[in-house]
């Protein structure tokens, strides 16, 4: 099956689902004919129309891809390079560096299945027909990259703006047929896919290669050179590689095998009560010492929050892993930066408390455990629990919600004080610079962030109680009042720029702990209950 023809079957089926949408508006009912999916004629027009609409969507794609990338660099530049064109590559060539499993042979797709299945397509025809597809998108996205590197490097050296433009544009290609070299490579050794917790520890770690970038003076071409050099060999290797070794069928029979459950909620129970939301076992001994230390409630989540450490112990563990190597590897940047090319080499970063405000709003809302906790609290305590009138008494709800809180709030702490003693670190060798008399306001706003992040959480889950039985969340203020939550979250900078941004954010998360507190121990005993649809 050629080319030709996969294109004609994606556009076709485009075009159907196109009409079908199309036809559920009111008014292109009467126009629009249900005869309209047999008639070939207007098909074949349509679907010619469907390739232009899909390759012009491809392309806005690509140049929005890369408007928010050359944001990022322009509104965030690395302050090494001192050069948004320099901080554009990297990110540029990091992004694509951490999409790197993101493979043509583990396609999960709609439509890949729909030719296998109804159009009984070879495994090894689509995957050649998907990678070759795969290959013209990343070369446009270099074009278009290296374009951009070289219009705004041009100005500056024209013969730097021609090699880093070639450097940009191997990138996407590169990425591509390593991550489907090493993917296959896996696959054929060990007969399974990649777990997830893998493809995250190669994506992390090849998306931080590009920063090594920052040692290397702009100015060295033949360096970029080189390394243009080595990605294009290593770009063939790969190519021929996958070309030798791709088995398709093999890989599309494992995940046909690995498709056994006929519902997305069971999914969705099955991978909550085996993996994310699994129970870990206590030693006897553990459990005794706890009897003695704890009583009532207290003694009660104590446990349970040990049998789910890997929810909270792991995730905790892997973000301090991640901060230590941030701090560290700034503190080398700039350490290494002085003893090799001098004091002025390096430009020292003015960190005010509304700049580090707007940052960490972000990050610490995304590293907050709460929301997880609180589906396993309901699916391996609450949901049992809550058919016992004791659980759902007043003062039982307002123990239950007070020693969560506390527990939840120390261990969202951690990370917290990380980055605290990251940024007293980063200050002492020069490579931030605050004064000390505004740190501590900073960071008595970091903590109430974290702590106002934890307590609205918990607060929703115990006033809205948005699960029931299969874990779905059906509450549509729920929904609502997640969206406001994400909305304040994107405000960082609306709310950064406010005056004296620390001691507001400081009282507004100190009130609003406090009337959250105050609403469950009134309402929650009337809220917290069992939703069985």
């Amino acid at each position: 099956m050629n080319n030709k023809i996969f294109s004609d079957i994606r556009a076709t089926l485009f075009m159907n689902q196109a009409i079908f949408y199309l036809r559920k508006i009111p008014v292109l009912n009467n126009l629009m004919s249900p005869y309209a999916y047999y008639d070939a004629d207007i098909k074949k027009k349509l679907a010619k129309l469907a390739n232009g609409i899909l390759f012009l969507t491809s392309l806005a794609k690509k140049a929005i891809y890369l408007a928010v990338i050359f944001l990022l660099a322009n509104t965030v530049p690395l302050a090494i390079l001192n050069d948004t064109s320099m901080s554009l590559i990297i990110y540029f060539t990091a992004f694509n560096a951490f999409s790197i499993t993101s493979t043509r042979i583990l396609e999960d797709s709609k439509s890949k299945w729909m030719l296998l299945t109804l159009f009984k397509t070879p495994s090894t025809d689509y995957y050649a027909y998907s990678l070759k597809q795969r290959t013209y998108d990343r070369i446009l996205l270099g074009v278009m990259a290296s374009i951009v590197t070289g219009v705004t490097l041009w100005p500056l050296r024209y013969d730097h703006a021609l090699i880093m433009a070639l450097f940009v544009l191997l990138v996407p290609c590169f990425t591509m047929y390593l991550g489907e070299a090493l993917t296959i490579r896996y696959f054929n050794s060990h007969e399974k896919k990649m777990r997830m917790r893998y493809e995250l520890i190669i994506s992390v770690l090849t998306g931080l290669l590009p920063f090594l970038l920052l040692f290397l003076p702009a100015t060295l071409n033949f360096i970029y050179i080189l390394l243009s050099l080595l990605m294009i060999a290593l770009s063939i290797w790969s190519m021929r590689y996958t070309k030798r070794n791709a088995d398709p069928a093999a890989v599309n029979r494992f995940m046909t095998q690995n498709m056994s459950l006929s519902t997305e909620t069971s999914q969705k129970v099955k991978e909550l009560t085996q993996e994310e939301l699994r129970i870990d076992d206590l030693k006897v001994n553990q459990d005794t010492e706890l009897s003695h230390r704890y009583t009532g409630y207290k003694l009660l989540n104590i446990a349970f929050f040990l049998r789910h450490r890997r929810m909270w112990y792991k995730p905790l563990i892997w973000m301090l892993r991640i901060i230590v190597a941030f701090v560290v590897g700034g503190v080398l940047i700039k350490v290494g930066s002085v003893y090799l090319f001098g004091p002025n080499f390096f430009e020292t970063i003015v960190g005010s408390n509304s700049t580090l405000i707007s940052q960490f709003m972000l990050v610490f809302y995304f590293i907050n455990v709460t929301k997880k906790i609180t589906r396993a609290c309901f699916l391996n305590a609450d949901y049992s629990l809550l058919h016992y009138a004791f659980y759902r008494r007043k003062e039982t709800i307002w123990k239950q919600y007070l020693s969560r809180l506390g527990i939840l709030i120390l261990i969202n702490f951690v990370p917290v004080f990380a980055v605290l003693f990251g940024l007293i670190l980063w200050n002492i060798v020069g490579l931030l610079s605050f004064e000390f008399a505004n740190f501590i306001p900073l960071c008595i706003s970091l903590l109430s962030l974290s702590a106002l992040y934890t307590t609205v959480h918990l607060f929703l889950y115990y006033i809205l109680q948005p699960y029931n039985r299969d874990m779905e969340v059906k509450s549509i203020t729920y929904h609502i009042a997640e969206f406001a939550i994400i909305f304040f979250v994107y405000s960082n900078n609306m709310v950064a720029s406010l005056a004296s941004a620390d001691i507001v954010i400081t009282v507004f998360s100190l009130v609003i702990i406090v009337i959250s507190t105050i609403l469950v121990r009134l309402f929650a005993h009337k809220t917290f209950k069992l939703r069985e649809h």
